[in-house]
Protein backbone atom coordinates (compact mmCIF):
# COMPACT_ATOMS: atom_id res chain seq x y z
CA UNK A 1 0.00 0.00 0.00
CA UNK A 2 1.45 3.47 -1.10
CA UNK A 3 1.91 5.39 1.90
CA UNK A 4 0.01 8.37 2.30
CA UNK A 5 1.44 12.30 2.01
CA UNK A 6 0.51 14.41 5.07
CA UNK A 7 0.33 18.15 5.52
CA UNK A 8 -0.51 21.09 8.02
CA UNK A 9 -1.91 24.33 7.14
CA UNK A 10 -1.46 26.81 9.98
CA UNK A 11 -3.10 30.38 9.39
CA UNK A 12 -2.15 32.96 12.49
CA UNK A 13 -4.79 35.85 13.10
CA UNK A 14 -4.42 38.29 15.85
CA UNK A 15 -6.95 35.94 18.13
CA UNK A 16 -6.60 32.62 17.11
CA UNK A 17 -4.50 29.75 15.18
CA UNK A 18 -5.90 27.05 13.50
CA UNK A 19 -4.58 24.37 11.58
CA UNK A 20 -5.99 22.05 8.84
CA UNK A 21 -4.28 18.41 8.57
CA UNK A 22 -4.73 16.90 5.01
CA UNK A 23 -3.64 13.72 3.95
CA UNK A 24 -3.79 11.52 0.90
CA UNK A 25 -1.37 10.55 -2.30
CA UNK A 26 1.28 12.98 -2.83
CA UNK A 27 -0.75 14.90 -5.97
CA UNK A 28 -3.72 15.00 -4.51
CA UNK A 29 -2.43 17.37 -1.43
CA UNK A 30 -0.21 18.97 -3.36
CA UNK A 31 -3.06 20.04 -5.50
CA UNK A 32 -4.53 21.32 -2.19
CA UNK A 33 -1.60 23.31 -1.50
CA UNK A 34 -1.47 24.59 -4.69
CA UNK A 35 -5.09 26.03 -4.56
CA UNK A 36 -4.77 27.46 -1.25
CA UNK A 37 -1.49 29.64 -2.45
CA UNK A 38 -3.42 30.57 -5.54
CA UNK A 39 -6.03 31.77 -2.80
CA UNK A 40 -4.21 34.05 -1.15
CA UNK A 41 -2.57 35.17 -4.18
CA UNK A 42 0.47 33.51 -5.24
CA UNK A 43 2.00 33.71 -8.67
CA UNK A 44 2.47 29.90 -10.05
CA UNK A 45 4.78 29.05 -13.08
CA UNK A 46 5.29 25.85 -14.55
CA UNK A 47 9.40 25.08 -15.78
CA UNK A 48 10.82 23.36 -18.37
CA UNK A 49 11.38 20.24 -16.06
CA UNK A 50 7.25 20.54 -15.06
CA UNK A 51 8.07 21.94 -11.36
CA UNK A 52 5.90 24.78 -10.25
CA UNK A 53 7.19 27.46 -8.60
CA UNK A 54 4.99 30.01 -6.79
CA UNK A 55 6.02 33.83 -4.91
CA UNK A 56 3.64 35.12 -2.83
CA UNK A 57 3.40 37.61 0.71
CA UNK A 58 3.04 35.04 3.67
CA UNK A 59 1.82 38.03 5.67
CA UNK A 60 -1.37 39.28 4.59
CA UNK A 61 -4.81 41.16 5.11
CA UNK A 62 -7.65 39.22 4.46
CA UNK A 63 -10.02 40.94 1.25
CA UNK A 64 -12.84 40.82 -0.81
CA UNK A 65 -10.09 39.06 -3.77
CA UNK A 66 -9.39 36.44 -0.71
CA UNK A 67 -13.12 35.50 -0.32
CA UNK A 68 -14.00 35.37 -3.98
CA UNK A 69 -10.70 33.26 -4.40
CA UNK A 70 -11.87 30.80 -1.69
CA UNK A 71 -15.95 30.24 -3.25
CA UNK A 72 -14.58 29.62 -6.40
CA UNK A 73 -12.15 27.15 -5.59
CA UNK A 74 -14.51 25.26 -3.27
CA UNK A 75 -16.48 24.16 -6.61
CA UNK A 76 -12.88 21.83 -7.70
CA UNK A 77 -12.33 18.62 -6.05
CA UNK A 78 -10.63 18.45 -2.99
CA UNK A 79 -12.85 21.35 -1.88
CA UNK A 80 -12.99 20.55 1.52
CA UNK A 81 -9.87 21.41 2.73
CA UNK A 82 -10.81 24.65 0.79
CA UNK A 83 -14.62 24.93 2.79
CA UNK A 84 -12.61 24.41 5.74
CA UNK A 85 -10.03 27.42 5.20
CA UNK A 86 -13.39 29.50 3.64
CA UNK A 87 -14.98 28.29 7.24
CA UNK A 88 -11.64 30.34 9.39
CA UNK A 89 -11.65 33.78 6.95
CA UNK A 90 -15.88 34.04 7.24
CA UNK A 91 -14.92 34.81 10.95
CA UNK A 92 -12.71 37.44 10.32
CA UNK A 93 -12.87 41.04 8.96
CA UNK A 94 -11.90 42.37 5.75
CA UNK A 95 -8.45 44.40 6.74
CA UNK A 96 -7.46 41.93 9.03
CA UNK A 97 -4.40 40.53 8.98
CA UNK A 98 -3.27 36.90 8.85
CA UNK A 99 -0.41 34.81 7.93
CA UNK A 100 -0.44 31.19 6.19
CA UNK A 101 2.60 29.03 6.69
CA UNK A 102 1.99 24.87 4.97
CA UNK A 103 3.19 23.57 8.99
CA UNK A 104 2.44 23.07 12.15
CA UNK A 105 3.87 26.05 14.46
CA UNK A 106 4.16 25.58 18.36
CA UNK A 107 3.38 28.55 20.72
CA UNK A 108 6.26 29.95 20.83
CA UNK A 109 6.25 30.43 16.95
CA UNK A 110 2.84 31.54 16.76
CA UNK A 111 3.78 33.96 19.19
CA UNK A 112 6.74 35.37 17.12
CA UNK A 113 4.76 35.17 13.97
CA UNK A 114 1.96 37.46 15.23
CA UNK A 115 4.86 39.97 16.84
CA UNK A 116 5.68 40.39 13.40
CA UNK A 117 2.36 40.56 12.20
CA UNK A 118 1.87 43.47 14.10
CA UNK A 119 4.56 45.70 13.02
CA UNK A 120 4.32 44.47 9.55
CA UNK A 121 0.45 46.24 9.94
CA UNK A 122 0.38 48.83 12.83
CA UNK A 123 3.67 50.39 11.27
CA UNK A 124 5.05 53.26 13.16
CA UNK A 125 1.81 52.54 15.88
CA UNK A 126 3.15 49.47 16.71
CA UNK A 127 5.47 50.77 19.90
CA UNK A 128 2.49 52.00 21.21
CA UNK A 129 0.58 49.38 20.98
CA UNK A 130 3.30 46.92 22.29
CA UNK A 131 3.94 49.24 25.05
CA UNK A 132 0.30 48.87 26.07
CA UNK A 133 0.25 44.84 25.97
CA UNK A 134 2.85 44.56 27.50
CA UNK A 135 1.87 47.05 30.28
CA UNK A 136 -1.56 45.08 31.00
CA UNK A 137 -0.26 41.31 30.22
CA UNK A 138 2.75 41.09 31.89
CA UNK A 139 2.22 40.26 35.45
CA UNK A 140 -0.05 37.73 34.56
CA UNK A 141 2.37 35.85 31.56
CA UNK A 142 5.15 36.72 34.79
CA UNK A 143 3.06 34.60 37.01
CA UNK A 144 0.83 32.16 35.12
CA UNK A 145 0.68 29.59 32.38
CA UNK A 146 -2.08 29.94 30.47
CA UNK A 147 -4.72 26.76 29.03
CA UNK A 148 -6.61 28.01 26.72
CA UNK A 149 -9.06 26.10 24.26
CA UNK A 150 -11.72 27.24 21.92
CA UNK A 151 -15.05 26.02 19.92
CA UNK A 152 -13.52 27.52 16.51
CA UNK A 153 -12.86 26.35 13.41
CA UNK A 154 -14.52 22.68 13.69
CA UNK A 155 -11.12 21.58 15.09
CA UNK A 156 -12.18 19.07 17.80
CA UNK A 157 -9.84 19.19 21.11
CA UNK A 158 -10.11 15.41 22.61
CA UNK A 159 -8.38 16.61 26.51
CA UNK A 160 -7.73 13.65 28.06
CA UNK A 161 -6.39 9.66 27.62
CA UNK A 162 -7.43 8.74 24.68
CA UNK A 163 -7.44 4.49 25.18
CA UNK A 164 -10.60 4.08 26.80
CA UNK A 165 -9.83 1.09 28.37
CA UNK A 166 -6.89 3.42 30.05
CA UNK A 167 -8.97 5.98 31.05
CA UNK A 168 -9.87 6.89 34.60
CA UNK A 169 -12.25 9.37 35.64
CA UNK A 170 -10.81 12.53 36.68
CA UNK A 171 -13.60 13.30 38.91
CA UNK A 172 -14.58 10.03 40.87
CA UNK A 173 -11.23 8.05 40.26
CA UNK A 174 -13.27 4.98 38.35
CA UNK A 175 -11.90 3.16 35.32
CA UNK A 176 -13.60 0.17 33.11
CA UNK A 177 -15.10 -2.02 34.26
CA UNK A 178 -16.49 -0.26 37.38
CA UNK A 179 -17.37 2.60 34.89
CA UNK A 180 -18.44 3.37 31.46
CA UNK A 181 -16.93 5.79 28.42
CA UNK A 182 -18.95 5.16 26.08
CA UNK A 183 -21.03 8.81 25.70
CA UNK A 184 -18.67 12.33 25.00
CA UNK A 185 -18.54 14.29 27.46
CA UNK A 186 -18.31 18.17 26.47
CA UNK A 187 -15.75 19.71 28.70
CA UNK A 188 -18.11 23.11 28.48
CA UNK A 189 -22.13 22.20 28.27
CA UNK A 190 -23.32 22.01 24.87
CA UNK A 191 -25.81 24.32 25.61
CA UNK A 192 -23.69 27.29 25.71
CA UNK A 193 -22.45 26.19 22.24
CA UNK A 194 -19.53 24.06 22.68
CA UNK A 195 -19.21 21.60 20.38
CA UNK A 196 -15.59 20.85 19.92
CA UNK A 197 -13.88 20.95 23.41
CA UNK A 198 -14.12 17.44 24.94
CA UNK A 199 -13.04 15.12 28.02
CA UNK A 200 -12.33 11.80 27.14
CA UNK A 201 -11.43 11.13 30.85
CA UNK A 202 -15.02 12.08 31.96
CA UNK A 203 -17.38 8.88 32.96
CA UNK A 204 -20.83 8.67 32.22
CA UNK A 205 -21.78 8.33 35.69
CA UNK A 206 -20.02 11.75 36.40
CA UNK A 207 -21.29 13.33 33.16
CA UNK A 208 -24.94 12.72 33.77
CA UNK A 209 -24.74 13.71 36.84
CA UNK A 210 -23.08 17.12 36.13
CA UNK A 211 -25.55 17.69 32.99
CA UNK A 212 -28.48 17.22 35.24
CA UNK A 213 -27.41 18.46 38.03
CA UNK A 214 -24.80 22.05 38.49
CA UNK A 215 -24.76 22.63 35.16
CA UNK A 216 -28.18 23.47 34.93
CA UNK A 217 -28.03 26.45 37.25
CA UNK A 218 -25.67 28.11 35.53
CA UNK A 219 -27.05 27.65 31.96
CA UNK A 220 -30.45 28.76 33.69
CA UNK A 221 -28.82 32.12 34.76
CA UNK A 222 -27.18 32.57 31.63
CA UNK A 223 -30.94 31.87 29.67
CA UNK A 224 -31.40 35.67 28.96
CA UNK A 225 -27.84 35.92 27.28
CA UNK A 226 -28.60 32.38 25.26
CA UNK A 227 -31.43 34.43 23.96
CA UNK A 228 -30.32 38.19 23.55
CA UNK A 229 -26.79 36.49 22.16
CA UNK A 230 -28.64 34.19 19.65
CA UNK A 231 -25.55 31.40 20.99
CA UNK A 232 -26.17 27.91 19.07
CA UNK A 233 -26.80 25.69 21.45
CA UNK A 234 -27.88 22.28 21.71
CA UNK A 235 -31.06 22.01 18.77
CA UNK A 236 -30.16 25.62 17.69
CA UNK A 237 -30.93 29.07 19.01
CA UNK A 238 -33.30 29.27 21.64
CA UNK A 239 -36.04 31.94 22.69
CA UNK A 240 -36.63 32.82 26.41
CA UNK A 241 -39.52 32.42 27.62
CA UNK A 242 -41.61 33.77 31.20
CA UNK A 243 -44.61 34.34 32.38
CA UNK A 244 -43.68 38.46 32.20
CA UNK A 245 -41.27 38.81 29.31
CA UNK A 246 -39.85 37.32 26.50
CA UNK A 247 -36.69 37.56 24.81
CA UNK A 248 -35.97 36.33 20.85
CA UNK A 249 -32.95 36.91 18.37
CA UNK A 250 -33.57 37.20 14.59
CA UNK A 251 -30.80 37.72 12.21
CA UNK A 252 -28.97 40.62 14.24
CA UNK A 253 -32.38 42.10 15.60
CA UNK A 254 -33.37 41.68 19.33
CA UNK A 255 -36.80 41.00 20.44
CA UNK A 256 -37.88 41.48 23.85
CA UNK A 257 -41.38 41.78 25.20
CA UNK A 258 -42.09 42.62 28.39
CA UNK A 259 -44.89 43.44 31.24
CA UNK A 260 -45.94 47.46 31.93
CA UNK A 261 -45.43 46.63 35.75
CA UNK A 262 -41.57 45.58 34.96
CA UNK A 263 -41.02 48.94 33.61
CA UNK A 264 -39.28 51.68 35.68
CA UNK A 265 -38.82 55.01 33.83
CA UNK A 266 -35.61 56.44 35.32
CA UNK A 267 -36.04 59.61 32.74
CA UNK A 268 -36.37 60.18 29.17
CA UNK A 269 -33.43 58.82 27.57
CA UNK A 270 -33.10 55.62 30.49
CA UNK A 271 -35.15 52.71 30.98
CA UNK A 272 -34.70 49.85 33.95
CA UNK A 273 -36.68 46.44 33.54
CA UNK A 274 -36.73 43.86 36.15
CA UNK A 275 -36.90 40.35 34.93
CA UNK A 276 -37.61 37.72 37.10
CA UNK A 277 -36.26 34.22 35.99
CA UNK A 278 -38.93 31.56 36.11
CA UNK A 279 -36.97 29.17 38.04
CA UNK A 280 -34.63 29.58 41.37
CA UNK A 281 -30.98 29.60 40.56
CA UNK A 282 -28.33 28.11 42.90
CA UNK A 283 -25.20 30.43 42.64
CA UNK A 284 -23.06 27.56 44.52
CA UNK A 285 -23.78 25.60 41.82
CA UNK A 286 -23.19 28.29 39.00
CA UNK A 287 -20.05 28.61 40.72
CA UNK A 288 -19.43 24.76 40.68
CA UNK A 289 -20.25 24.59 37.39
CA UNK A 290 -17.65 27.42 36.19
CA UNK A 291 -14.57 25.22 38.16
CA UNK A 292 -15.70 21.80 36.55
CA UNK A 293 -15.36 23.18 33.08
CA UNK A 294 -11.95 24.47 34.32
CA UNK A 295 -10.76 21.15 35.88
CA UNK A 296 -11.97 19.41 32.60
CA UNK A 297 -9.42 21.18 30.49
CA UNK A 298 -6.47 21.08 32.67
CA UNK A 299 -4.00 18.28 32.09
CA UNK A 300 -4.52 15.62 35.01
CA UNK A 301 -0.80 16.49 36.38
CA UNK A 302 -2.71 19.38 38.03
CA UNK A 303 -5.84 17.98 39.47
CA UNK A 304 -3.59 16.56 42.95
CA UNK A 305 -3.60 20.16 43.87
CA UNK A 306 -7.63 20.26 43.31
CA UNK A 307 -9.01 17.30 45.47
CA UNK A 308 -10.89 19.40 47.84
CA UNK A 309 -12.29 21.31 44.84
CA UNK A 310 -13.12 18.26 42.96
CA UNK A 311 -15.00 17.10 46.19
CA UNK A 312 -17.08 20.00 46.39
CA UNK A 313 -17.70 20.43 42.44
CA UNK A 314 -19.52 17.01 43.43
CA UNK A 315 -21.66 18.78 45.75
CA UNK A 316 -19.98 16.53 48.64
CA UNK A 317 -20.11 19.19 50.81
CA UNK A 318 -21.25 23.19 51.19
CA UNK A 319 -18.32 26.10 51.34
CA UNK A 320 -19.36 29.34 52.83
CA UNK A 321 -16.31 31.03 52.65
CA UNK A 322 -15.86 31.14 48.89
CA UNK A 323 -14.62 34.10 46.99
CA UNK A 324 -16.51 36.27 43.67
CA UNK A 325 -17.80 35.59 40.74
CA UNK A 326 -17.71 38.32 38.39
CA UNK A 327 -19.60 38.74 34.75
CA UNK A 328 -18.35 40.92 32.17
CA UNK A 329 -19.65 42.63 29.15
CA UNK A 330 -17.53 42.45 26.65
CA UNK A 331 -19.90 42.69 23.68
CA UNK A 332 -17.45 40.14 21.56
CA UNK A 333 -19.13 37.71 19.02
CA UNK A 334 -17.70 35.00 17.86
CA UNK A 335 -17.91 31.86 15.99
CA UNK A 336 -15.12 30.28 18.34
CA UNK A 337 -16.87 31.17 21.31
CA UNK A 338 -17.03 29.54 24.03
CA UNK A 339 -13.75 29.88 24.75
CA UNK A 340 -12.21 28.92 28.26
CA UNK A 341 -8.60 30.40 29.58
CA UNK A 342 -7.10 28.44 32.91
CA UNK A 343 -4.27 30.47 34.69
CA UNK A 344 -2.00 28.12 36.74
CA UNK A 345 0.45 30.08 39.15
CA UNK A 346 4.14 28.78 37.90
CA UNK A 347 5.97 30.02 40.71
CA UNK A 348 5.16 30.60 44.53
CA UNK A 349 4.64 34.38 44.70
CA UNK A 350 2.41 35.17 47.31
CA UNK A 351 -0.60 36.93 47.54
CA UNK A 352 -1.98 35.38 44.51
CA UNK A 353 -4.02 32.62 43.61
CA UNK A 354 -2.93 29.29 42.57
CA UNK A 355 -5.38 29.48 39.99
CA UNK A 356 -8.42 31.13 37.86
CA UNK A 357 -10.36 30.97 35.09
CA UNK A 358 -11.99 33.13 32.22
CA UNK A 359 -15.02 31.73 30.23
CA UNK A 360 -15.84 33.75 26.85
CA UNK A 361 -19.42 33.43 25.89
CA UNK A 362 -21.00 35.86 23.04
CA UNK A 363 -20.78 39.11 24.75
CA UNK A 364 -19.46 37.81 28.12
CA UNK A 365 -16.55 37.03 30.31
CA UNK A 366 -17.03 35.35 33.18
CA UNK A 367 -13.79 35.50 35.86
CA UNK A 368 -13.70 32.82 38.73
CA UNK A 369 -11.14 31.73 41.31
CA UNK A 370 -10.47 27.74 41.44
CA UNK A 371 -11.15 27.52 44.98
CA UNK A 372 -10.10 25.24 47.90
CA UNK A 373 -6.62 24.48 46.19
CA UNK A 374 -3.76 22.91 47.88
CA UNK A 375 -1.47 25.33 46.95
CA UNK A 376 -3.25 28.25 48.46
CA UNK A 377 -2.58 29.91 51.61
CA UNK A 378 -5.42 32.81 51.15
CA UNK A 379 -9.32 32.11 49.86
CA UNK A 380 -9.49 35.91 48.08
CA UNK A 381 -12.70 35.84 50.04
CA UNK A 382 -12.47 39.23 51.59
CA UNK A 383 -12.60 42.55 50.22
CA UNK A 384 -8.80 43.49 50.48
CA UNK A 385 -7.38 40.40 49.27
CA UNK A 386 -10.02 40.16 46.64
CA UNK A 387 -8.90 43.65 45.71
CA UNK A 388 -5.39 43.10 45.58
CA UNK A 389 -6.21 40.46 43.17
CA UNK A 390 -8.64 42.06 40.74
CA UNK A 391 -6.34 45.02 40.51
CA UNK A 392 -3.48 42.55 39.15
CA UNK A 393 -5.93 41.30 36.76
CA UNK A 394 -5.71 44.76 33.79
CA UNK A 395 -7.02 43.16 30.79
CA UNK A 396 -10.05 41.99 33.30
CA UNK A 397 -10.59 44.84 35.49
CA UNK A 398 -11.11 47.54 32.64
CA UNK A 399 -13.78 45.89 31.21
CA UNK A 400 -17.51 47.18 32.36
CA UNK A 401 -18.59 44.39 35.13
CA UNK A 402 -22.52 42.83 34.52
CA UNK A 403 -22.77 41.41 37.85
CA UNK A 404 -20.70 40.49 40.83
CA UNK A 405 -21.75 37.45 43.78
CA UNK A 406 -20.33 35.14 46.23
CA UNK A 407 -22.51 32.30 46.52
CA UNK A 408 -22.43 31.33 50.44
CA UNK A 409 -25.88 29.79 50.25
CA UNK A 410 -25.98 26.61 48.79
CA UNK A 411 -29.81 26.67 47.87
CA UNK A 412 -32.13 27.74 45.15
CA UNK A 413 -33.00 31.10 45.71
CA UNK A 414 -35.30 33.72 43.57
CA UNK A 415 -33.11 35.45 40.72
CA UNK A 416 -33.82 38.94 38.95
CA UNK A 417 -32.40 40.30 35.67
CA UNK A 418 -32.05 44.19 36.31
CA UNK A 419 -31.57 46.28 32.43
CA UNK A 420 -30.85 48.94 31.84
CA UNK A 421 -31.72 50.73 28.55
CA UNK A 422 -30.02 54.31 27.52
CA UNK A 423 -31.63 55.88 24.66
CA UNK A 424 -28.81 57.36 22.47
CA UNK A 425 -28.68 60.81 21.30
Amino acid sequence: MEEKEKMTFTIVTLKHAPQIDISGQYEDVAKVYLQALIAFGAKCDVNESGEIKCQGERYQTYSQKIKDNLISLMGLPSNNVIGQLYNIFKQMEFGDPFAFFPQSLTDEEISIVRDEMLKRFLGSQYGNYKSYYDNIWKDIQDNYEMISYDNGYNTVHSIGEKERKDRICRFCGLKMPDTTFKNKSHSISEALGNKNIVTNDECDVCNGKFGKGIELDLINLLDFFRAYYGIQGKGGKKSFVSSDFEISKEDKFVSLKVLDENVVLEDKNNIRIQLKHPQKINLQNVYRALIKYALSVLDSSYLQNFQETIKWVKSEFSCNELSWVTILVTNQISDSFPQINVFVRKNETKGLPYSFMTLEIDGLEIVALLPLSSKDDCAFNNDVDFKKFWDFLKPYNQIPILQRFKPQIDEPKEFTYNINLNQKN
